[in-house]
């Protein structure tokens, strides 16, 4: 059963999808596998590719950097060496780019020192030992749980900044327009393309920023796939709240705030869940409460993780799956399925805009009825 809080592990997540809601008796591991998969594609694909909920949409920011002027700079044909005068160069403008005044291609450079530095490739236009220059940065990093930005509003866009209190929205453009934009006139920001490169996101400016500024950003995180661990055996004591276990590794598979159930109190929605209060070693872990069961030894025994979501999300997470997997059974149970979707979905987007027709049941912002 869901715990004290409402929150629905996963384990039995898929048991009630499985065993309840579509009464699949088949009890090979393959089968199973195909639920949990079934469960987790939900979770983490079709919830935050369908809806945007307020619940786990993330806020962050970006500092942009400055462009930098001062001095002038020596580079000759062929070469790689850049040698300033009047600069003070620091690490930061390391992976920056840079181009040079009076030539035609733009270049990574590298800080060594406060006067000189090197380009990522040899200079390929005509040597210039007095030459005016820009360092600029338009390429920053997303956060690491990035997915993707939220949806682009007529009169809001995913990345913005404030200017005396106000809201200033960048523009998106995307690669088919991308290369139109001016690429090494720094300015103030005015759009943004993301990218994705060697298996990060990042966000790229235009124009490149003259001063130093923060870039807030609307998204939706990557949620991460859920896991069960069910190794070895346990043993309890009716009101002691360690774990034992025989051939386990709680180390390494557990964490604090995972749930823990002995399986022969109950599986699917007569499962009688603990909250892990902390992992003492591969083979002992503390719960947040007494185990209200029969002292047992050599049992099996279920360690879960739940959804990164309020629990309002965890029964239309089993309902959208379960109307997922009938498609192929009987008219009637699909209609039940699809009721009991809808009404989950219904309660969830209320509860997730701050308001709730019952009144029982707060908002998870705590806000009343409104």
């Amino acid at each position: 059963m869901p715990t004290s809080t409402g929150v629905i592990p996963f384990t039995e997540m898929f048991e009630r999808v499985k065993n309840e809601e579509l009464r699949d008796k088949s009890m090979d591991t393959q089968a199973e596998d195909k639920y949990k998969g079934n469960v987790n594609e939900t979770y983490y694909i079709w919830l935050p590719s369908e809806f945007e909920f307020r619940s786990y949409k993330k806020t962050t920011n970006i500092t942009t950097v400055a462009d930098y002027i001062t001095g002038t700079v020596a580079v000759t044909k062929g070469s790689t060496a850049i040698t300033g005068t009047s600069t003070v160069w620091t690490t930061s403008h390391s992976g920056s780019k840079i181009f040079i005044k009076g030539g035609h291609e733009i270049y990574t450079f590298t800080r060594t020192a406060a006067l000189t530095g090197t380009l990522d490739r040899a200079y390929v236009d005509t040597t210039d030992t007095d030459a005016t220059y820009v360092i600029f940065k338009r390429k920053y990093a997303l956060a690491n749980d990035f997915w993707r930005p939220v949806t682009v509003e007529p009169e809001h866009g995913a990345f913005y900044y404030y200017k005396s209190g106000v809201r200033i929205d960048l523009i998106p453009k995307w690669a088919e327009e991308w290369g139109q934009q001016d690429y090494y006139n720094p300015g103030i920001p005015a759009c943004y393309n993301i990218i994705f490169e060697d298996g990060a996101y990042y966000v790229e400016i235009s124009p490149p920023d003259t001063d130093a500024r923060s870039i807030f950003y609307d998204y939706i995180p990557y949620l991460t796939p859920m896991k069960e661990y069910t190794t070895g055996t346990v043993a309890m004591t009716n009101g002691d709240a360690t774990v034992t276990g025989t051939g386990t590794a709680f180390t390494t598979n557990v964490s604090a705030g995972d749930w823990y159930r002995v399986d022969a109190d109950g599986t699917g929605s007569s499962s009688v869940w603990y909250e892990v209060s902390s992992v003492t070693d591969a083979t002992h872990l503390e719960l947040t409460s007494t185990y209200a069961g029969t002292t047992v030894s050599g049992k099996a025994y279920t360690i879960s993780e739940e959804p990164n979501l309020p629990p309002v999300f965890h029964p239309l997470i089993i309902y959208k799956t379960a109307l997922d997997r009938c498609i192929d059974r009987d008219a009637k149970q699909t209609q039940i399925l699809a009721a009991m979707f809808e009404r989950s979905l219904g309660r969830t987007k209320a509860i997730d805009e701050g308001y709730n027709t019952d009144t029982r049941v707060p908002s998870i912002y705590g806000k009343g009825r409104r």
